[in-house]
């Protein structure tokens, strides 16, 4: 029984040899190095100086805007989507109202809705931000009045 399976496995190897199939491995091994850098997010608020409000002046007009790129024209390599918030006291005698290229915008809670900045395409966004000052309250209350832009990537 053993020379029998000697013989045809001697056999199979010769018909293996001389009739062109063959049996082997192949490995290969890959190397990448990848270098990339981190997408770059841009976004700048430019306005107005600051605003004085007196017995003359109660209501003013704010004007600023939100851009997706910086001085050196280098434009976000990412959408971004953006808030703006109203920060001061709570005062029942001032109010604010959001206006985006002349629109007027919703707030709830001192916020705006999200607005988009779309990467690789300069856009400049335009706000006014009218504060009135209700017309029998003394102006005797001293008040900062600051704008906050919020942004996050926008994920597709």
């Amino acid at each position: 029984m053993k020379k029998e399976k000697i013989i045809f496995l001697l056999i199979v190897i010769i018909v293996t040899l001389f009739s062109g199939i063959s049996l082997g491995k192949y490995l290969s091994k890959t190397h990448i190095e990848v270098k990339s850098e981190i997408a770059k997010p841009i976004i700048k608020m430019e306005g107005d100086s600051i605003l004085n409000i007196s017995e003359v002046r109660r209501n003013e007009i704010y004007q600023f805007m939100i851009k997706n790129y910086n001085e050196m024209n280098q434009i976000t390599q990412v959408d971004l989507e953006y808030y703006i918030e109203i920060i001061s006291e709570k005062n029942p005698n001032i109010h604010f109202k959001v206006y985006k290229e002349d629109k007027e915008v919703k707030i709830d809670n001192q916020k705006t809705e999200k607005f988009l900045l779309q990467k690789e395409k300069m856009q400049e966004d335009h706000y006014k931000i009218e504060i009135l000052w209700d017309e029998f309250s003394a102006l005797e209350v001293i008040q900062d009045i600051r704008i906050k832009v919020s942004s996050e990537q926008k994920n597709k």
